[in-house]
């Protein structure tokens, strides 16, 4: 993460100016940077907030006093504090790390190491590799799950900005004041639960990815067979066995449903205790999604699935190196 405070303006100039080399309109970019990580529904709020017009001409632009709103969000007259909330409200940690991936691989990796640098991430540990004009990004998944952290973290502090402390314990009610506290402490049983659950979800995961694995090698296998003989009667054989395995992974992959919604339970009203409490509950409340319940045979399926099964087992180690200090 950022060794030092990055505001919105810093962050968006950075990007504006590296990645895409100064180039385009300001408003426009702005535009399109605050709809990344967004909901279709928060796309939308965007559009509807700061709308393009199109003219009798067939030009597209966007109202002058609109417009110059967005370029001082970017020159840093303005915070975003004004749309934050709706900003945080339909953020999508999963759906920004994916579109910042798109953007890292279809750009030269050395802007994207050079824009980390400048928001002040630790890009070694990403496993840089540069020699004259080449430049390639091994963690590049890491890379774009930190600035998403990044970024999450500028709205989030304008959101809690617009709102202030005051305003938010105004009239509490002692049940509020218990709610407080038991949102933004841990007693030691509860620590326990989460170790236990925590150490159950990532050896479910590592034997459900096993298990893939294996029926893809085995779907690989089988794609390549011929029509001789021999090759007909191994044939027969992996079909059964694939299938098998595809009933196997059907009938274990409810284990880490129930796992999930058992650690949901448990974090869900502390999720604002540590970053890594609500990163771990984004993960866990998409893991019924069909893109990851893989039996097909298309490579790409099984992308989204070790994706999943990598940042889950990384945020529960950064959970469990945390665990005792809080």
């Amino acid at each position: 993460m950022a060794e030092a405070e990055i505001t919105f303006s810093q962050y968006a100039t950075a990007y504006y100016e590296i990645i895409e080399d100064g180039k385009g309109g300001k408003a426009e970019f702005v535009k399109e940077l605050l709809k990344i990580g967004l909901s279709s529904n928060g796309k939308e709020i965007i559009d509807s907030i700061f709308p393009t017009i199109t003219n009798s001409k067939g030009s597209c632009f966007i109202e002058k006093n609109k417009a110059d709103r967005l370029r001082k969000y970017l020159r840093g007259d303005n915070g975003i504090g004004d749309i934050a909330c709706e900003l945080e409200a339909n953020f999508d940690k999963e759906s920004c790390v994916e579109e910042l991936l798109g953007v890292i691989e279809d750009y030269d990796e050395s802007k994207s190491i050079k824009f980390a640098k400048e928001i002040n991430l630790d890009v070694n540990k990403y496993g840089i590799y540069e020699e004259d004009d080449f430049c390639e990004i091994d963690d590049i998944y890491g890379m774009a799950e930190d600035i998403t952290e990044l970024y999450f973290s500028i709205i989030r502090a304008a959101a809690t900005q617009k709102v202030t402390k005051s305003n938010k314990l105004k009239n509490a009610s002692k049940s509020d004041v218990n709610n407080i506290i038991y949102s933004y402490t841990i007693i030691e049983s509860e620590k326990k639960a989460l170790i236990n659950l925590c150490e159950l979800i990532k050896s479910t995961l590592k034997d459900l990815e096993r298990q893939t694995d294996t029926i893809y090698n085995k779907q690989h296998e089988l794609k390549n067979l011929t029509d001789s003989e021999k090759d007909k009667r191994w044939k027969s054989y992996l079909e059964n066995d694939i299938n098998s395995l595809k009933e196997h992974f059907d009938t274990a992959y409810p284990k880490i449903e129930r796992l999930c919604a058992q650690i949901t339970e448990l974090l869900e009203p502390k999720k604002d205790m540590n970053a890594w409490f609500e990163a771990m509950l984004t993960i866990a409340s998409d893991i019924s999604r069909d893109e990851y319940k893989i039996t097909c045979p298309k490579k790409f399926k099984y992308r989204a699935f070790c994706l999943m099964v990598s940042k889950f087992s990384n945020n529960i180690d950064r959970v469990l190196r945390v665990i005792d200090k809080l």
